[in-house]
Protein backbone atom coordinates (compact mmCIF):
# COMPACT_ATOMS: atom_id res chain seq x y z
CA UNK A 1 0.00 0.00 0.00
CA UNK A 2 1.20 3.39 -0.96
CA UNK A 3 0.95 5.98 1.37
CA UNK A 4 1.06 9.61 1.05
CA UNK A 5 1.66 10.56 5.09
CA UNK A 6 4.31 12.99 5.11
CA UNK A 7 5.34 12.42 8.44
CA UNK A 8 5.72 8.41 8.85
CA UNK A 9 3.89 6.25 11.13
CA UNK A 10 7.53 5.07 12.82
CA UNK A 11 8.25 8.69 14.10
CA UNK A 12 4.42 8.84 15.56
CA UNK A 13 5.30 5.78 17.05
CA UNK A 14 8.23 7.58 18.38
CA UNK A 15 6.30 10.24 19.83
CA UNK A 16 3.59 8.35 21.70
CA UNK A 17 6.81 6.26 23.02
CA UNK A 18 7.75 9.53 24.84
CA UNK A 19 3.98 9.71 25.78
CA UNK A 20 3.37 6.31 27.26
CA UNK A 21 7.41 6.38 28.88
CA UNK A 22 8.68 3.38 26.71
CA UNK A 23 11.18 4.96 24.87
CA UNK A 24 13.84 2.86 24.95
CA UNK A 25 11.69 -0.34 24.32
CA UNK A 26 10.01 1.18 21.01
CA UNK A 27 13.35 1.71 19.60
CA UNK A 28 14.80 -1.37 20.15
CA UNK A 29 11.48 -2.52 18.14
CA UNK A 30 11.88 0.05 15.01
CA UNK A 31 15.76 1.02 14.95
CA UNK A 32 16.89 -2.26 13.05
CA UNK A 33 13.62 -3.37 11.51
CA UNK A 34 13.33 -2.57 7.43
CA UNK A 35 9.56 -2.63 7.33
CA UNK A 36 7.87 -0.05 5.44
CA UNK A 37 7.49 2.83 8.06
CA UNK A 38 5.03 4.67 6.15
CA UNK A 39 2.23 1.57 6.09
CA UNK A 40 0.14 0.55 8.93
CA UNK A 41 2.43 -2.40 8.96
CA UNK A 42 4.64 -1.03 11.75
CA UNK A 43 1.36 -1.09 14.30
CA UNK A 44 0.35 -4.10 13.21
CA UNK A 45 3.81 -5.53 14.43
CA UNK A 46 4.13 -3.37 17.33
CA UNK A 47 0.69 -4.91 18.58
CA UNK A 48 1.89 -8.51 17.80
CA UNK A 49 4.60 -8.37 19.60
CA UNK A 50 3.15 -6.34 22.96
CA UNK A 51 0.24 -9.24 23.22
CA UNK A 52 3.02 -12.09 23.13
CA UNK A 53 4.23 -10.32 25.96
CA UNK A 54 0.74 -10.27 27.47
CA UNK A 55 -0.26 -13.94 26.43
CA UNK A 56 3.40 -15.51 27.90
CA UNK A 57 1.67 -13.61 31.47
CA UNK A 58 -1.34 -14.49 30.86
CA UNK A 59 -4.50 -12.70 30.40
CA UNK A 60 -5.88 -10.38 32.93
CA UNK A 61 -8.73 -12.30 34.94
CA UNK A 62 -10.83 -10.10 37.29
CA UNK A 63 -13.41 -11.09 39.91
CA UNK A 64 -17.20 -10.44 39.31
CA UNK A 65 -20.15 -11.25 41.17
CA UNK A 66 -23.15 -13.98 39.51
CA UNK A 67 -25.98 -14.84 40.37
CA UNK A 68 -27.62 -18.31 39.72
CA UNK A 69 -29.78 -21.02 40.85
CA UNK A 70 -27.75 -24.38 41.34
CA UNK A 71 -27.65 -27.76 42.87
CA UNK A 72 -25.42 -27.56 46.49
CA UNK A 73 -24.12 -24.07 47.68
CA UNK A 74 -21.65 -21.76 46.58
CA UNK A 75 -20.62 -18.36 47.85
CA UNK A 76 -23.96 -16.76 49.49
CA UNK A 77 -27.63 -17.92 49.35
CA UNK A 78 -29.77 -15.14 48.20
CA UNK A 79 -32.37 -16.96 50.74
CA UNK A 80 -35.27 -14.66 49.34
CA UNK A 81 -35.07 -15.50 45.63
CA UNK A 82 -34.54 -19.47 46.46
CA UNK A 83 -37.93 -19.37 48.78
CA UNK A 84 -39.51 -17.39 45.60
CA UNK A 85 -38.54 -19.78 43.19
CA UNK A 86 -39.20 -22.98 45.31
CA UNK A 87 -35.40 -23.70 45.31
CA UNK A 88 -35.08 -25.43 47.72
CA UNK A 89 -37.67 -27.95 47.30
CA UNK A 90 -35.62 -29.57 44.32
CA UNK A 91 -32.05 -29.65 46.19
CA UNK A 92 -30.64 -26.29 44.64
CA UNK A 93 -30.43 -22.71 45.60
CA UNK A 94 -30.16 -19.49 44.62
CA UNK A 95 -26.39 -18.40 45.31
CA UNK A 96 -24.35 -14.96 44.38
CA UNK A 97 -21.42 -15.65 44.02
CA UNK A 98 -17.87 -14.10 42.34
CA UNK A 99 -16.41 -15.77 39.12
CA UNK A 100 -12.50 -14.85 38.10
CA UNK A 101 -13.34 -14.27 34.53
CA UNK A 102 -11.42 -12.99 32.06
CA UNK A 103 -14.06 -11.50 29.20
CA UNK A 104 -13.65 -7.77 30.78
CA UNK A 105 -13.19 -4.94 28.98
CA UNK A 106 -9.35 -5.00 29.02
CA UNK A 107 -9.63 -8.28 27.19
CA UNK A 108 -12.26 -7.07 24.97
CA UNK A 109 -10.35 -3.38 24.00
CA UNK A 110 -7.18 -6.49 23.08
CA UNK A 111 -9.58 -8.75 21.12
CA UNK A 112 -11.54 -6.45 19.26
CA UNK A 113 -8.14 -4.49 18.23
CA UNK A 114 -6.57 -7.95 17.19
CA UNK A 115 -9.93 -8.45 14.83
CA UNK A 116 -9.88 -4.95 13.71
CA UNK A 117 -6.06 -5.46 12.36
CA UNK A 118 -6.76 -8.98 11.17
CA UNK A 119 -10.08 -7.69 8.94
CA UNK A 120 -7.45 -4.22 7.67
CA UNK A 121 -6.95 -4.23 3.99
CA UNK A 122 -3.54 -2.49 4.80
CA UNK A 123 -1.88 -4.86 6.78
CA UNK A 124 0.17 -7.76 5.25
CA UNK A 125 -0.47 -11.27 5.20
CA UNK A 126 2.23 -12.01 7.46
CA UNK A 127 0.79 -10.22 10.39
CA UNK A 128 -2.60 -10.95 9.78
CA UNK A 129 -2.18 -14.50 10.00
CA UNK A 130 -0.18 -13.94 13.44
CA UNK A 131 -3.10 -11.99 14.60
CA UNK A 132 -5.54 -15.33 13.37
CA UNK A 133 -3.44 -16.97 16.53
CA UNK A 134 -3.72 -14.35 18.46
CA UNK A 135 -7.49 -14.51 18.41
CA UNK A 136 -7.57 -18.26 19.82
CA UNK A 137 -6.32 -17.53 23.30
CA UNK A 138 -9.54 -14.70 23.23
CA UNK A 139 -12.30 -17.13 22.51
CA UNK A 140 -13.94 -16.39 25.67
CA UNK A 141 -14.21 -13.05 25.51
CA UNK A 142 -16.41 -10.75 23.61
CA UNK A 143 -16.00 -8.65 20.41
CA UNK A 144 -17.21 -4.70 21.68
CA UNK A 145 -17.83 -2.08 19.68
CA UNK A 146 -14.93 0.70 21.07
CA UNK A 147 -15.52 4.20 21.81
CA UNK A 148 -13.18 6.60 23.80
CA UNK A 149 -15.45 6.11 26.71
CA UNK A 150 -14.00 2.27 26.84
CA UNK A 151 -10.21 3.83 27.69
CA UNK A 152 -11.42 5.01 31.12
CA UNK A 153 -9.83 2.24 32.67
CA UNK A 154 -8.70 2.27 36.25
CA UNK A 155 -4.94 -0.08 36.35
CA UNK A 156 -3.86 -0.98 39.26
CA UNK A 157 -0.99 -3.06 40.47
CA UNK A 158 -2.48 -6.04 39.23
CA UNK A 159 -3.38 -5.41 35.80
CA UNK A 160 -0.83 -2.55 34.93
CA UNK A 161 1.40 -4.63 32.74
CA UNK A 162 -1.44 -4.46 30.22
CA UNK A 163 -1.39 -0.29 30.18
CA UNK A 164 0.93 -0.29 27.35
CA UNK A 165 -0.86 -2.41 24.95
CA UNK A 166 -4.32 -0.80 25.83
CA UNK A 167 -2.46 2.46 24.66
CA UNK A 168 -1.36 1.23 21.39
CA UNK A 169 -4.98 -0.31 21.13
CA UNK A 170 -6.10 3.24 21.57
CA UNK A 171 -3.89 4.56 19.07
CA UNK A 172 -4.32 1.81 16.78
CA UNK A 173 -8.60 3.06 17.21
CA UNK A 174 -7.84 6.25 16.01
CA UNK A 175 -6.06 5.45 12.99
CA UNK A 176 -8.65 3.16 11.48
CA UNK A 177 -12.19 3.34 10.35
CA UNK A 178 -14.68 0.92 8.83
CA UNK A 179 -14.70 0.84 5.60
CA UNK A 180 -18.12 1.18 3.95
CA UNK A 181 -17.29 -0.73 0.65
CA UNK A 182 -16.85 -4.45 1.98
CA UNK A 183 -17.25 -3.91 5.80
CA UNK A 184 -13.03 -4.35 6.42
CA UNK A 185 -11.40 -1.85 8.39
CA UNK A 186 -8.82 0.60 6.81
CA UNK A 187 -6.28 3.22 7.62
CA UNK A 188 -7.04 7.06 8.10
CA UNK A 189 -4.04 9.38 8.50
CA UNK A 190 -4.39 10.83 11.94
CA UNK A 191 -2.54 14.01 11.08
CA UNK A 192 -5.57 15.11 8.71
CA UNK A 193 -6.68 15.86 12.74
CA UNK A 194 -5.11 19.07 13.73
CA UNK A 195 -6.95 18.91 17.46
CA UNK A 196 -5.83 15.56 18.28
CA UNK A 197 -2.57 16.27 17.01
CA UNK A 198 -1.96 19.22 18.98
CA UNK A 199 -2.77 17.41 21.80
CA UNK A 200 -0.19 14.65 21.01
CA UNK A 201 2.32 16.83 19.94
CA UNK A 202 2.00 18.88 23.49
CA UNK A 203 2.18 16.13 25.50
CA UNK A 204 5.71 14.53 23.39
CA UNK A 205 7.04 17.84 23.57
CA UNK A 206 7.14 18.17 27.41
CA UNK A 207 7.78 14.23 28.09
CA UNK A 208 10.28 14.60 25.43
CA UNK A 209 12.27 17.42 27.74
CA UNK A 210 11.54 15.68 30.80
CA UNK A 211 13.28 12.15 29.76
CA UNK A 212 15.97 14.17 27.71
CA UNK A 213 16.30 17.22 30.38
CA UNK A 214 16.05 15.12 33.66
CA UNK A 215 20.01 15.81 34.23
CA UNK A 216 19.61 19.76 33.50
CA UNK A 217 16.08 21.11 33.96
CA UNK A 218 13.39 20.87 35.85
CA UNK A 219 10.00 20.40 33.33
CA UNK A 220 6.57 21.01 34.26
CA UNK A 221 3.53 20.79 32.12
CA UNK A 222 0.32 22.93 32.12
CA UNK A 223 1.96 25.52 35.05
CA UNK A 224 -0.63 28.17 35.94
CA UNK A 225 0.20 31.59 36.13
CA UNK A 226 -0.91 34.76 38.09
CA UNK A 227 -1.76 37.68 35.98
CA UNK A 228 0.30 40.53 37.38
CA UNK A 229 -2.35 43.10 38.22
CA UNK A 230 -3.92 44.81 40.93
CA UNK A 231 -7.24 45.61 42.69
CA UNK A 232 -10.20 44.68 40.69
CA UNK A 233 -12.11 41.42 40.43
CA UNK A 234 -9.59 38.69 39.89
CA UNK A 235 -11.47 35.50 39.51
CA UNK A 236 -13.08 37.33 35.87
CA UNK A 237 -9.78 36.62 34.50
CA UNK A 238 -8.75 34.43 32.13
CA UNK A 239 -6.64 30.95 33.40
CA UNK A 240 -3.40 31.18 31.92
CA UNK A 241 -1.67 28.14 31.47
CA UNK A 242 1.49 27.48 29.65
CA UNK A 243 2.05 24.22 27.92
CA UNK A 244 5.74 23.34 29.09
CA UNK A 245 8.20 25.01 31.42
CA UNK A 246 11.87 24.50 32.00
CA UNK A 247 14.00 25.61 34.77
CA UNK A 248 17.30 25.30 34.79
CA UNK A 249 18.88 23.16 37.33
CA UNK A 250 22.51 24.97 36.76
CA UNK A 251 21.96 27.52 34.38
CA UNK A 252 20.00 30.96 34.90
CA UNK A 253 17.55 29.88 32.66
CA UNK A 254 14.06 29.82 32.40
CA UNK A 255 11.95 28.63 29.03
CA UNK A 256 8.46 28.52 28.51
CA UNK A 257 7.70 26.70 25.32
CA UNK A 258 4.24 27.05 24.38
CA UNK A 259 3.40 24.01 21.51
CA UNK A 260 1.04 24.64 18.13
CA UNK A 261 -0.24 22.50 15.70
CA UNK A 262 -1.68 23.89 12.08
CA UNK A 263 -1.54 23.03 8.56
CA UNK A 264 -0.10 26.12 7.66
CA UNK A 265 1.60 28.44 10.53
CA UNK A 266 1.97 31.71 8.57
CA UNK A 267 -1.11 34.03 8.49
CA UNK A 268 -2.75 33.45 5.03
CA UNK A 269 -5.60 36.05 5.87
CA UNK A 270 -3.77 39.42 6.31
CA UNK A 271 -0.89 40.38 4.31
CA UNK A 272 0.96 43.66 4.33
CA UNK A 273 2.81 43.26 1.27
CA UNK A 274 1.32 40.52 -1.94
CA UNK A 275 3.68 37.77 -1.13
CA UNK A 276 4.17 38.01 1.93
CA UNK A 277 3.19 35.87 5.40
CA UNK A 278 2.87 36.48 8.91
CA UNK A 279 2.93 34.49 12.03
CA UNK A 280 -0.57 34.13 13.63
CA UNK A 281 -0.86 37.22 16.04
CA UNK A 282 -2.75 35.66 18.63
CA UNK A 283 0.32 33.13 19.03
CA UNK A 284 2.11 36.05 19.90
CA UNK A 285 0.11 37.90 22.18
CA UNK A 286 0.40 34.66 23.89
CA UNK A 287 3.34 34.40 24.54
CA UNK A 288 3.83 37.95 25.20
CA UNK A 289 1.66 37.52 28.03
CA UNK A 290 3.39 34.57 29.37
CA UNK A 291 6.67 36.26 29.46
CA UNK A 292 5.45 39.25 31.03
CA UNK A 293 3.59 37.35 33.91
CA UNK A 294 6.04 34.68 34.90
CA UNK A 295 7.74 35.63 38.12
CA UNK A 296 11.36 34.30 37.37
CA UNK A 297 15.25 36.15 37.81
CA UNK A 298 16.93 34.21 35.66
CA UNK A 299 17.30 34.27 32.02
CA UNK A 300 13.96 34.22 29.88
CA UNK A 301 13.12 32.45 26.65
CA UNK A 302 9.75 31.91 25.28
CA UNK A 303 9.37 29.74 22.60
CA UNK A 304 6.97 29.45 20.06
CA UNK A 305 7.46 25.89 18.69
CA UNK A 306 5.45 24.50 15.70
CA UNK A 307 5.87 21.41 13.66
CA UNK A 308 6.43 21.19 9.55
CA UNK A 309 4.06 17.98 8.76
CA UNK A 310 2.70 20.18 5.97
CA UNK A 311 4.58 23.21 4.81
CA UNK A 312 7.87 23.88 4.06
CA UNK A 313 8.67 27.22 5.89
CA UNK A 314 11.07 26.59 8.17
CA UNK A 315 11.79 29.31 10.81
CA UNK A 316 14.36 29.57 13.41
CA UNK A 317 14.14 33.18 14.33
CA UNK A 318 15.39 34.78 18.01
CA UNK A 319 13.91 38.47 19.10
CA UNK A 320 15.53 40.72 22.05
CA UNK A 321 12.04 41.74 23.52
CA UNK A 322 11.79 44.13 26.61
CA UNK A 323 9.28 42.25 29.74
CA UNK A 324 9.00 42.82 33.27
CA UNK A 325 9.28 40.28 36.02
CA UNK A 326 8.72 40.79 39.42
CA UNK A 327 8.20 44.33 38.99
CA UNK A 328 11.40 44.63 36.76
CA UNK A 329 11.98 45.66 33.66
CA UNK A 330 14.53 43.17 32.01
CA UNK A 331 15.68 41.94 28.41
CA UNK A 332 14.70 38.45 27.26
CA UNK A 333 14.43 36.23 24.30
CA UNK A 334 11.64 35.48 21.99
CA UNK A 335 12.06 32.55 20.13
CA UNK A 336 10.29 31.01 16.51
CA UNK A 337 11.04 27.69 16.05
CA UNK A 338 9.82 24.93 13.94
CA UNK A 339 10.63 21.70 13.54
CA UNK A 340 10.20 19.60 10.90
CA UNK A 341 8.34 15.94 11.95
CA UNK A 342 8.98 14.30 8.22
CA UNK A 343 12.52 14.17 8.94
CA UNK A 344 14.78 11.07 10.00
CA UNK A 345 14.03 10.41 14.32
CA UNK A 346 17.56 11.03 14.75
CA UNK A 347 17.52 14.32 13.20
CA UNK A 348 14.35 15.30 15.00
CA UNK A 349 15.84 14.18 18.45
CA UNK A 350 19.48 16.68 17.61
CA UNK A 351 16.92 19.05 16.72
CA UNK A 352 14.89 19.12 19.78
CA UNK A 353 18.11 19.49 22.07
CA UNK A 354 19.75 21.76 20.25
CA UNK A 355 17.23 24.29 20.45
CA UNK A 356 17.29 24.51 24.45
CA UNK A 357 20.71 23.86 24.21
Amino acid sequence: MKNNRKVPIKNILYMFSYIWDKAEEIDLTLRDNNDDFDSPNILAKLFIENVKDILKIGLYREYKSHTEEIKGIRGKIDFKESLNQLSFENAKAVCEYDNFHENNIINQIIKTTTYRLYKSKDVQEVYRRELNNILLYFNNVDIIEITDKSFNIHFNRNNYYTYFIIMICKLIKECTMLSEDDGRYKFINILDDNKKMELIFELFINKFYVIELKNTYKVYSQQHLNWNLENGQQNILPLMRMDTVLYGKYSNKTIIIDTKYYSDYLNKHYYSEEDKKSLISENLYQMNAYMNNINTNNELIGMLLYPMPYSENEISEKYNIDVVSNGVAKKAILQIQTINLSAEWRKIKENLLSIIE
